[in-house]
């Protein structure tokens, strides 16, 4: 039986899964897909989505943690220590598509990559994930991830950081000033929020 038989992996699916990740996924023996319900009656969130996971994970599987992946994540020989770690609440380390570690500083762990006992799970009150906004629904507050981690440390288990991940971003990468192998890069999203290109591009 495979080392890791006793974890549950719910991929979120929604674009693809990665090749690197699809040939990962071959070490584990309980792999699920949690698909887009885009069409459907249901609210198709990132956070009724986890939600959902988790639910069914409760509900029908009897294994002692879940593995949470995000489509575009690709493992690495680092992320094995995610793996092991006895945690009740563990994620990896990884870059957001801004080019920015996820929740680097604030005790907090990115949902993309999160292994999550059924212990802590049976004790935190559902919802596990939501978005918190201001008070006029105009910025968002909390993330899913933060607002799972504030119920987690509110029942009594602590996230911690354990093991990275790496992460599918789009770049626009242009030859540095002078001459040679380096280059310069910039990170996709910057562009869709109408933020002027680097020269050149």
């Amino acid at each position: 039986m495979s080392k890791y038989g006793n974890i549950q992996v719910v991929v979120f699916d929604g674009r693809g899964v990665n090749p690197m990740l699809a040939d990962w996924l071959g070490n584990f023996p309980h792999v699920e897909r949690a698909g887009s319900t885009v069409g459907s009656v249901v609210p198709d969130t990132v956070a009724s989505r986890r939600n959902r996971a988790i639910r069914w994970f409760l509900e029908y599987t009897e294994l002692p943690d879940v593995l949470m992946l995000d489509d575009d994540m690709v493992p690495v020989r680092g992320t094995d220590a995610l793996l092991e770690s006895d945690a009740d609440v563990a994620a990896a380390r990884y870059i957001r598509k801004d080019g920015h570690e996820v929740h680097a500083d604030d005790g907090e762990g990115g949902c993309g990559c999160m292994k999550i006992s059924r212990n802590a799970l049976e004790r935190i009150e559902p919802p596990w994930f939501a978005f918190e906004f201001s008070d006029d629904g105009c910025e968002v507050k909390s993330c899913e991830c933060g607002y799972f981690s504030s119920k987690a440390r509110g029942a009594g288990f602590h996230p911690v950081k354990s093991g990275v991940i790496g992460h599918v971003v789009p770049v626009v990468v242009l030859p540095a000033e002078s001459e040679g192998s380096s280059c310069r890069m910039k990170f996709l999203p910057e562009f869709r929020r109408g933020l002027p290109a680097p020269d050149g591009a």
